[in-house]
This record gives structure tokens, C-alpha cells and sequence, in this order.
């Protein structure tokens, strides 16, 4: 095992996906210090179980190991591993409860999990039972889907191996760190639609998405305001109709080519909502009510910002705007974007100016940090927008 981790971390590092240390570059080698005799045996009466052999070859050798991949999962220190239902309940719910996945449940229920905690896959270890006589090895993520199951923990190195080697045959060096390119934010904050058409253009061609904008969509919505701001829309329909998409993403293709043909330059726009007093408003106890029938997903504590969006949103349809304002201020650190923009609304109703203010503020505040373009998409906003707004807005 100790040669297959050696050559996982040469290949890892000439992978460069991630950050290395000085140290680890230089000897070429990712693994950490070994495990204490003392750590897996406080580790195995905690968790009242004997590891298995080969798991504690693998700790003789490192403590651990970082992710090697984007498919791959770091393996944790051993005073960090434990029952999968310990460290994420949610997950060994949901697949107990399908009737069809019984086994998977149960297996999942029993299982330790020793690397890819709060990661996109993880791996597990599941101890021997009356059905299954040996220790088990599970690679487990749901865009598998499911369990990906390995004889053995060195089994699943050689995978990993296998699949690095095949990522970097062609590498003679290591592969240049990838950097995020904010070329098209710059363009798009200093309203130069000149260059927003030509980079939105270029980055579909190229296929580059970057997570500061809401994929394809948000491109091809730039697009077409870009092509209507600099009088394209005739070149927007022959670049739509070179375009090679992915079949999934036609209906996108034919909403902008008809914009394109009608001079649009909006596709969609979350619209600016307007609030209106109600005579007969629901309350905050009538939607709790309605979550306990309909949305009992919403009960669970990880979901607590979606039911206070949920909750506020029926209170700015249908209840009383001193109810909505109450919640919102409650809990304004911690929703979602457009809830902001409803705050600003009914402070606006309420005729509160100041705090009407706030509430916008707080909007794009959240909205050049996670979905920058958001307010260059609604056809409301865009023509407020100036340079010298967007620079007080953005700093």
C-alpha cells in the first residue's frame, strides 16, 4: 500500500487541482505522520469495534491523506472517523426510509465513515454482519449513484491510481493551477456591453464556466442584453444557431433566439414585486401550520434558512407586513438574496424609507458576492444602474 500511496501523490501533485505545501513538493509525498498505537486503540473503544486490518496498515503508514481528485475524498485523522449516522443522520434517513434500498440503509446505518466528511462523495468502512460475513469498502456519493463498492481499502488506492495516471499520461510537468478569470465581472460592473458580448460569446464557444455566475444561463443572458445594448441582434441569432449545445439546454437556445428575433433584451426577470396591504392576511401560525402538513422537510434544522424564505415569502403575498417585518428582522443575516429586495419593497410600503434603503443595500451586498449578475438580469434594475452607483455598491 505504502508504493500505491507514493505514486498516488506524484500523480497528485502533478494533477495540481489543489493547494500543496512547500514540504509536500519538495518530497513528493502527501501522506501525514502515522498513527499512534494508543489513537486507533481509544478510537476502537469508542466506537466499540475492531478496525479492520488492512485500514490499519493504511494509518501505519499515514494519518490520513488529502483529496487527490475531483472524484476522489481526503481520509481523515483516526481520532476523527466515526458511524456515519453519527456524523450525517440525514443521509442514512433518507435511504432507510426507500423500502426498495433496504439494504443500502441498513449498511448505511452500520457503517464508519473515514474519509470525505462534508465532501461530494465519501468513503466507508462496513463492519462484517450476519448477511455479509467481511468488512466492506464503499465509495459512496449520490452522482454515482450510490455505493461503489471495493474489495479492500489498497483495492480503492489502485483505483484512484488508475484514474490519476490516466489524467496526467500527457503531463511532463505539473498542469497550471486553475484560475478563476473575473474578466467578464470587470467588463459587466464598468457596463462595457462591448466586451461583456464578445467575452459571454467566447466563454459558451470554450465551454468556461465559472462559479461567480449562474452557468450558461447567466451567459446567454448577457448575451442578449449585451446584443441589444450594442445593436448585435442580428449576429446573436447566427451565434445561437452555431452554437453546439448539450441537448439538455435547446429550450435555452430557442427562448433567446426568439428574444433575439423580437429585439429583446430580456429573456426572463424575477420581476420587481409589489406589495399590497392585505384585509384578511394570513399569520406566521397559519404557515407553521402549513409546513407541519405540506413541508415537513423544512422542520429540520440544516433546512432553517429555506423556512424562513418560505415563511416570508407567503407573508409578503398574503400576510401583514408587520409580521413580515418582524421575521425579516429577526433574521436578516441569514436569507436569501430576494428576501432582501421583498424587505425593501414593504419598508417601502410602510413608507420606511431608511430601512427601505438598508434592505437594498443588504441585497447587493449579497448579490455581488454570490450571484453578481443577478441585478444586471432584472429589466427593473439595469437602467438604474450607473458606474458610480455600482462602484458605492460594490466596495
Amino acid at each position: 500500500m505504502l508504493k500505491t500511496l507514493k505514486e498516488i501523490s506524484k500523480k497528485t501533485l502533478l494533477l495540481n487541482d489543489f493547494d500543496f505545501s512547500d514540504e509536500q513538493v519538495k518530497t513528493k509525498w502527501l501522506g501525514t505522520l502515522v498513527a499512534e498505537d494508543k489513537e486507533i486503540c481509544d478510537t476502537e473503544k469508542r466506537l466499540e469495534i475492531k478496525l479492520p486490518g488492512d485500514y490499519l496498515e493504511f494509518l501505519k503508514i499515514s494519518n490520513g491523506f488529502p483529496q487527490t481528485s475531483s472524484i476522489g475524498c481526503s481520509f481523515l485523522p483516526i481520532d476523527k472517523i466515526n458511524y456515519l449516522k453519527t456524523l450525517d443522520e440525514d443521509l442514512v434517513e433518507i435511504w432507510s426510509k426507500n423500502e426498495d434500498l433496504k439494504e443500502v440503509g441498513e449498511a448505511l446505518t452500520s457503517s464508519i465513515l473515514i474519509g470525505g466528511l462534508n465532501e461530494e462523495q465519501q468513503f466507508l468502512i462496513i463492519p462484517p454482519s450476519k448477511k455479509v460475513s467481511k468488512w466492506r469498502y464503499w465509495k459512496f456519493a449520490s452522482w454515482i449513484p450510490g455505493e461503489e463498492e471495493f474489495t479492500s481499502l489498497k483495492k480503492y488506492f489502485e483505483s484512484d491510481l488508475s484514474f490519476l495516471k490516466e489524467q496526467t499520461k500527457n503531463l511532463k510537468t505539473a498542469k497550471p493551477k486553475f484560475v478563476t478569470d473575473f474578466s467578464l465581472r470587470k467588463a459587466v460592473f464598468n457596463l462595457d456591453w462591448e466586451t461583456v458580448y464578445f467575452l459571454s460569446s467566447n466563454y459558451i464557444a470554450e465551454g468556461k464556466l465559472y462559479g461567480y455566475y449562474n452557468g450558461i444561463s447567466d451567459l446567454l443572458a448577457l448575451i442578449l442584453i449585451a446584443s441589444g445594448k450594442t445593436n448585435r441582434f442580428q449576429e446573436l441569432e447566427k451565434l445561437i444557431l452555431n452554437l453546439k449545445f448539450k441537448k439538455e439546454n435547446e429550450h435555452l437556445l430557442n427562448k433567446y433566439s426568439e428574444a433575439a428575433q423580437e429585439k429583446k433584451l430580456f429573456v426572463a426577470d424575477f420581476q420587481l414585486d409589489k406589495f399590497t396591504i392585505k384585509t384578511n392576511p394570513i399569520s406566521l401560525e397559519d404557515i407553521e401550520v402549513q409546513i407541519k402538513e405540506v413541508r415537513k422537510d423544512l422542520l429540520k434544522e440544516k433546512n432553517k434558512v429555506a423556512k424562513l424564505d418560505y415563511q416570508l415569502y407567503f407573508l409578503f403575498e398574503y400576510g401583514s407586513p408587520e409580521d413580515f417585518v418582524n421575521l425579516y428582522e429577526e433574521n436578516h443575516t441569514n436569507l436569501f438574496l430576494t428576501t432582501h429586495f421583498k424587505a425593501a419593497i414593504v419598508y417601502s410600503t410602510l413608507n420606511q424609507i431608511e430601512n427601505s434603503k438598508t434592505a437594498l443595500k443588504r441585497y447587493f451586498k449579497v448579490a455581488f458576492e454570490y450571484r453578481p449578475f443577478d441585478p444586471f438580469l432584472c429589466e427593473s434594475l439595469l437602467p438604474l444602474l450607473n458606474k458610480e452607483l455600482l462602484n458605492k455598491l460594490d466596495n
